[in-house]
């Protein structure tokens, strides 16, 4: 779309929904997927887990007014539990999951309409779809039910490369926590901590991320909190080789599904990411993502004449 060359044109939802269907009849979309869409399935925020983990140990446990995520999470691993990583990383698993199994959570992940809607945007076909996920969450209930759907995935937690052997990858860079396999989720290293930080820190991500960005269109989705945000240093080295900028040199190299009221809304849109905001987030953007799906199917089918 020609007219998306203009800043301006990019304020228009519509535009917006049309340009983003033709990136997915290509194939160039990809999810971006922060922690604010942990809330799938019921699943706790952050906030909320931490403190749980915490109360594991000590029910008087209560959050400081303001804190650092990956110090607090440090300082609980430390006084807690003793510095036990292991004894740690299972108290988030209990955490992140309410102690729930797969089938007591499956009914949540069958209605949730934020895994619908990416899951609608993951299932390809001749309207075009997206292989590459990057989320930075530990939980993989979006991967259970794309194989639900009957698809062949790929969860990727340490692994950092791109892989042509399933019809979906998803690649976690704060690390992978299963809910179906504890034994094997403790064996693992996720980012919560400070510690943490140092031994899966984003330099080691670097390489696969900035391909991934030069050569998609990124659709951020919950992505805001400090955590998040480092990850987006990689669009000022991406984006002047991103295939947009080098084709047509778009205004924007990718968009952001956010709340109306954002607070980053300006720090994003200064690193070329469209903010397209919404009044009631949790409504507002899985609405929007099927609309492009049925958007792109649309031109597919007018396409085939069918």
């Amino acid at each position: 779309m020609s007219v998306m060359l203009d800043r301006e044109s990019w304020k228009n939802r519509s535009n917006v929904t049309r340009f983003l269907s033709e990136r997915l009849s290509s194939g160039h979309v990809m999810p971006f997927l922060g922690s604010g869409v942990s809330y799938f399935a019921q699943l706790p925020s952050w906030k909320n887990l931490i403190s749980d983990v915490a109360k594991q140990k000590n029910d008087a446990f209560s959050l400081p007014t303001e804190f650092e995520p990956y110090i607090l999470a440090q300082q609980i691993l430390d006084s807690l539990y003793g510095g036990d990583k292991q004894e740690f990383y299972f108290a988030v698993h209990k955490g992140l999951y309410g102690g729930k199994d797969l089938s007591a959570l499956h009914s949540l992940i069958l209605a949730d309409p934020g895994l619908r809607a990416l899951t609608m945007l993951c299932n390809r076909s001749v309207r075009g779809g997206s292989r590459f996920i990057f989320t930075l969450n530990y939980d993989n209930i979006l991967e259970i039910l794309l194989r639900d759907l009957g698809l062949v995935v790929k969860s990727v937690g340490e692994d950092r490369f791109l892989f042509d052997d399933a019809d979906v990858s998803v690649f976690h860079p704060h690390g992978l926590l299963p809910i179906d396999d504890v034994g094997k989720a403790l064996e693992r290293k996720i980012v919560i901590t400070q510690s943490d930080g140092q031994h899966v820190s984003k330099t080691s991500w670097k390489p696969l991320l900035e391909v991934l960005l030069s050569k998609s269109f990124p659709v951020f989705i919950g992505v805001g909190g400090n955590s998040d945000l480092r990850f987006l240093d990689y669009l000022d080295d991406a984006g002047e080789h991103n295939y947009l900028h080098a084709s047509r040199a778009y205004p924007f190299i990718g968009i952001r599904l956010c709340s109306a009221n954002d607070p980053s809304i300006a720090m994003f849109e200064n690193k070329r990411i469209k903010c397209i905001g919404f009044e009631d987030l949790g409504k507002g953007w899985p609405s929007f993502v099927e609309d492009v799906c049925r958007l792109s199917a649309a031109k597919a089918a007018q396409r085939l004449s069918l």
